[in-house]
C-alpha cells in the first residue's frame, strides 16, 4: 500500500514540476524547465523556483524509495538468519533468537534493524561494506560500527567498560539503545541451566555496563 502512495505522489509531482514550469513561462508552451529570462516579476520568479526545486528534491526521494535499492526490516531479518544460521547462545538455543528478543524491544524501523542485525559483523563473514551494498541504511550502519567490537578487542572487563563509555559518550541514540537491550537479555541468568562463576563475572560486567547507559537510553526502555 506504501509503495502505491509513493508511485501516485511521484506521478503528482512530476505532472506538478511540468505545469510549474509553464506558468513560470509566461509565453506559453516551453522544454523541459525551460525559463525564460524576460519573467518581469523577479520575486515571483524566484519563489517559483525555488518551489520547483523543493518538488524535485520530494520527487527524487520518491524515486530512489520506489525504484531504488528498498531495505526493509524484512530483509534485514532475511540477514540476520542466514549470518547466524547454524550459530548458538551460551544457553544452547538457536543465536537468531537472542537477536530477535533485541529487535522485539526496540520501536522505530531503524532502531529494530539495527537490533537484528548488531551481531552480523562481529560473528559471522558479513562486513559493512556487505550491508552498505545490500542498501542498509547509512544510519543503521554507522550504529553497527559502534556496537562491533573491533578485531584486537581481548575481552577484559577494563576493554569493555572502556568500549561502552565510548557508545556512551558519542551519544547515538541508536547504538545506546541496542547495546542496552543486548547487555539486558545478555545479563538474564535464567537463560542458563547451570551459571557458572565465569557467567556471573561476565554479568556483572555487564551490570556495569548498563549502569553507564541506563541514563542516556530512550524512555521506553528505562524500568
Amino acid at each position: 500500500m506504501k509503495q502505491i502512495i509513493r508511485i501516485f505522489l511521484f506521478i503528482f509531482l512530476s505532472l506538478s514540476i511540468i505545469v510549474g514550469a509553464f506558468v513560470i513561462d509566461n509565453a506559453g508552451l516551453i522544454p523541459w524547465l525551460y525559463v525564460p529570462l524576460q519573467y518581469s516579476d523577479i520575486t515571483m520568479l524566484i519563489e517559483g523556483l525555488i518551489l520547483l526545486a523543493v518538488f524535485f528534491l520530494l520527487e527524487y526521494r520518491l524515486y530512489m524509495r520506489i525504484f531504488g535499492k528498498n531495505f526493509t526490516l524484512k530483509k534485514a531479518i532475511e540477514i540476520a538468519k542466514n549470518a547466524h544460521k547454524g550459530q548458538v547462545d551460551k544457553a544452547g538455543k538457536s543465536y537468531i533468537e537472542h537477536s530477535l528478543y533485541v529487535m522485539d524491544q526496540l520501536r522505530g524501523r531503524e532502531a529494530k534493524m539495527t537490533g537484528i542485525l548488531h551481531d552480523i559483523v562481529e560473528d559471522s563473514n558479513m562486513t559493512f561494506e556487505d550491508l552498505k551494498k545490500a542498501g542498509c541504511p547509512s544510519k543503521v550502519i554507522t550504529a553497527l560500527k559502534l556496537v562491533t567490537h573491533s578485531k584486537d578487542y581481548k575481552g577484559t572487563e577494563e576493554e569493555y567498560i572502556k568500549f561502552i563509555q565510548i557508545i556512551a559518550d558519542l551519544g547515538n541514540q541508536l547504538a545506546i539503545d541496542v547495546k542496552f537491550v543486548d547487555l539486558t537479555h545478555n545479563s538474564d541468568l535464567s537463560r542458563l541451566t547451570k551459571p557458572t562463576e565465569k557467567d556471573l563475572a561476565r554479568v556483572e560486567k555487564y551490570r556495569k555496563s548498563m549502569e553507564i547507559l541506563k541514563p542516556l537510553v530512550s524512555s521506553y526502555l528505562k524500568i
